[in-house]
């Protein structure tokens, strides 16, 4: 028999057997117990699937519908409903029976298996209509708890990103794309042998970068972990980004299924950072005016120095730093076809507004040269010196961006910077009426000159810049020896702030088992065969014949010459490695 069909077989045999016994309880309405029948239902589907047993899984797909609808509070459980779910897993019982004994996958009878599946389709309410495609894909609730990271691997990401992800269809559905997927598993998990890094490795090249996070609350707690379950419990937050199909990845990450949320990327979600300081700044002004002509004129190159020159100009804290790297990051991966629609993002990047855009944009072929003939009137014009009227608000910035330049001048003590800040601020705080010299001699007078100025009480309203405010994170990311390709580059990120719901998650995750009941955790048991355990008992009862005999040698030493110990223990030694090779191996083989 194949080995895949075998374990399914087997595993199918006690997810019925649960099943069976637990139908009829689901009256009571325990909703654990329902979440648990459900789960078992899911699994057996999911195996059946893989194995290619496609009555099995029909079967057990609207089985598991009607199961998630009442654990959805959509229907309500009724005596019919129990009766319909016993008579369709009766049937699977049939099918898994003839399986065993045919030791290959069996067709149902196709009148039998109709008639099973409309019955349950008449519980749902699906009588007579066609059933919808729906995804098998829960989707992850807060799009920022993704973006807002770094994302490095961006920079040298090789494939297309889309524009926009098109909306998910049966047709498209299983097509490569990049995936954000979020671990929202059970803290128990590793207490079951499901590890989630392991879990990862599986998907070798797919698996383009892992970013992880604890909170101060969940780390301490791990700090103070007294038994070896406590230690295993996962208090961290993972979020991988995968490239790939769903079914490629649901076949490495399947104990974890039904625990993961997904995200689809495309190039409008990752410019769509939210996190950083809010200022209205003037470079970043003349920045989008250039850069929406780059767009134009399809100058990647030229908008890629210009963003180079803008970072230099403006605080790493800012939001417009973080958009602007992350422009720099996905700007060859924009068909040519969308240049148009970028306009919208230079239109917001001087606010923490989400860039919606225009798709009544006209191809860029066709916008280039009614804005470079607009760009060039502008710049044809000649300067005219005139009296601004300042506001209370022009102010307001202006103080922000000296907040700004002091960042930069403190990092960057050298005469360039100095030279640099100086240009920028001067013709403003002149405007405003302030004293400001033509030069200042090093880094540090220009620095004092900046806090006098910020100091000297002028204006009292200042730009409060808008933060996420979380914790810092206690523990750093480390890195488990998983595979040799993008894994060993990127499996952890060093977490600055972690988005809000990704904090909420682990947090929680620390009081889950005080607040929660346990979990059934059927489909989540490791499967080991019998001469396996009875190996494995013979190099343990090895391995404790040889702790015995070490106090007989501590014993004995007195009587021995210092060859004779240094012998007597490499021999102990060679004969513990011995079994701890072997134990090793097979531990692994399991």
């Amino acid at each position: 028999m194949n080995p895949l069909l075998e374990q399914f077989l087997q595993e199918a045999r006690e997810n019925l057997a649960f099943i069976d016994q637990n139908i009829e309880k689901l009256r009571d309405g325990d909703a654990e117990l329902l979440n648990s029948v459900f789960r078992a239902a899911h699994t057996l589907k999911g195996g059946s699937g893989i194995v290619g047993f496609e009555s099995v899984k029909e079967i057990t797909h609207h089985a598991e519908d009607l199961l998630d609808q009442v654990r959805a509070g959509k229907l309500t459980y009724t005596s019919e409903m129990e009766d319909a779910l016993y008579d369709a897993f009766d049937e699977v019982v049939n099918l898994i029976e003839a399986a065993e004994e045919s030791e290959d996958v069996v067709e149902a009878d196709a009148s039998r298996t109709s008639g099973i599946i409309e019955r349950l389709n008449e519980l749902m309410g699906k009588s007579g209509q066609e059933e919808s495609w729906v995804s098998p894909m829960q989707m992850v609730p807060d799009t920022l708890s993704v973006v807002n990271d770094d994302l490095p691997f961006l920079a040298s990401f090789s494939e297309a990103i889309p524009f926009h992800t098109p909306e998910l269809s049966e047709e498209n559905f299983d097509e490569e794309r990049l995936y954000a997927i979020y671990f929202d598993a059970d803290e128990n998990c590793m207490l079951f042998g499901n590890d989630p890094i392991y879990a990862l490795s599986l998907l070798g090249d797919k698996l383009r970068y892992v970013t992880t996070c604890i909170s101060e609350e969940s780390a301490k707690e791990v700090m103070d972990a007294d038994t070896e379950d406590e230690l295993l419990l996962m208090r961290t937050a993972i979020i991988a980004f995968v490239y790939g199909r769903y079914t490629e990845i649901e076949e490495a990450l399947f104990n974890f299924i039904d625990d993961l949320l997904f995200k689809p990327l495309d190039i409008v979600t990752l410019l769509n950072i939210s996190r950083g300081e809010i200022a209205t700044l003037d470079v970043i002004k003349d920045f989008a005016k250039h850069g929406a002509q780059k767009f134009a004129e399809s100058d990647m190159e030229g908008l890629k120095a210009s963003i180079d020159e803008t970072l230099t100009l403006i605080g790493k804290e800012t939001i417009q730093y973080r958009r602007l790297v992350r422009l720099k990051e996905v700007v060859d991966k924009i068909d040519r076809d969308y240049y148009p629609q970028m306009r919208g993002f230079f239109d917001v990047l001087n606010s923490n507004e989400s860039f919606i855009p225009d798709s009544s944009a006209s191809p860029a072929v066709e916008a280039a040269p009614a804005i470079i003939e607009e760009t060039a009137a502008v710049q044809s014009q000649p300067e005219v010196s005139q009296a601004v009227e300042f506001t209370q608000k022009d102010k307001e910035v202006l103080f922000a961006v000296l907040k700004q330049q002091l960042v930069q001048l403190r990092k960057n003590n050298n005469d360039a910077t100095k030279k640099r800040v100086e240009a920028l601020i001067r013709k403003p705080l002149i405007d405003l009426g302030y004293t400001f010299q033509e030069s200042y001699s090093s880094c540090e007078s220009l620095i004092e000159g900046i806090e006098a100025i910020l100091g000297e009480g002028k204006v009292t309203a200042v730009v409060q810049a808008v933060e996420v405010k979380t914790p810092e994170p206690a523990v750093t990311q480390s890195t488990a020896p998983i595979a040799k390709t993008a894994i060993e580059e990127s499996v952890v990120s060093e977490v600055e702030s972690k988005a809000t719901v990704v904090e909420e998650r682990v947090e929680k995750a620390a009081v889950k088992t005080a607040q929660e009941p346990k979990k059934n955790v059927i489909g989540k048991t490791v499967k080991i065969e019998q001469e396996s355990i009875d190996h494995l008992m013979n190099i343990v009862g090895e391995l404790l014949v040889a702790k015995n005999s070490l106090p007989y040698l501590a014993d004995n030493v007195g009587d021995m010459n210092a060859e004779t110990i240094r012998r007597s223990i490499l021999e102990k030694y060679s004969f513990i490695n011995r079994l701890s090779m072997q134990l090793q191996d097979l531990i692994m083989g399991m």
